[in-house]
């Protein structure tokens, strides 16, 4: 299970630092509150350094106060997605998930394109903890006629031409089957991200995307493997051959 994790965040590694950069980006936005500016700055020193866990006390600090102040919800759901990444990142989903809710109700009514992303990235924090299902409902829902539902991260994507969102939302969805062990699906899903990688000529989704389709080809062998040696301990060689 643990070797599953690894790659579903691998497959987002350009994706995450995309986003955090768009965070860090409007900190000096932040200085609204000068308390609050103080511990985003420290905190943003301890995770640069590598202190990922140093880096949480500081953030959390600066999100109670720009929580209280009404006019810095802008400020709050940037923090708040910093805290789930580092949360993400140590390892904590529950706790990455709680901020992500955070951050996705602010951007909910006014940027769409934003919110989608941020849905993936809270699917690949559901998947690290094996909750596929709900990872699933996130980035696609249930296929109707081909298509994802509405309000999902594909289709957040779609009608916003994000796509880098929906490339990662494709490869997000197509991880969450890998783990549950649906590979045929998962294979599916996965050449989807890597069409659009190769189109937007992106190396690092294209790279991360061959490497999940080729962790799923591999699942799916060994599957095959295990089919054929149960068929011949039984003695059906021609099953064992197929």
């Amino acid at each position: 299970m643990r070797r599953h994790r690894k790659v579903g965040y691998f497959l987002l590694i350009m994706f995450l630092s995309y986003l955090t950069c768009l965070g860090w980006g409007n900190i000096p936005v932040l200085a609204q509150v000068p308390y609050a500016h103080q511990f985003v700055q420290q905190g943003i020193k301890r995770y640069q350094a590598g202190d990922y866990q140093g880096a949480i006390a500081p953030w959390q600090r600066a999100l109670i106060l720009y929580q209280k102040s009404k006019n810095n919800q802008q400020e709050v759901a940037i923090v708040a997605e910093n805290l789930a990444r580092t949360y993400q990142q140590l390892g904590q989903s529950n706790q990455a998930i709680s901020y992500w809710e955070q951050a996705i109700a602010y951007y909910r009514p006014i940027n769409p394109q934003q919110t989608g992303r941020l849905m993936t990235e809270k699917a690949q924090s559901y998947s690290s903890i094996g909750q596929n299902r709900q990872a699933i409902a996130l980035l696609c829902g249930t296929v109707q006629n081909q298509e994802c539902l509405p309000q999902t991260a594909v289709t957040i994507a779609r009608a916003h031409n994000d796509l880098l969102g929906e490339a990662a939302a494709w490869g997000s969805l197509g991880e969450a089957y890998r783990i549950r062990g649906d590979y045929l699906q998962a294979i599916n899903y996965l050449q989807n991200s890597l069409k659009i990688a190769e189109a937007i000529a992106n190396p690092q989704l294209h790279i991360s995307a061959l490497n999940s389709l080729g962790n799923a080809y591999s699942n799916l062998a060994q599957v095959g493997d295990r089919q054929a040696n149960s068929a011949e301990k039984l003695g059906d060689r021609e099953q064992a051959n197929q």
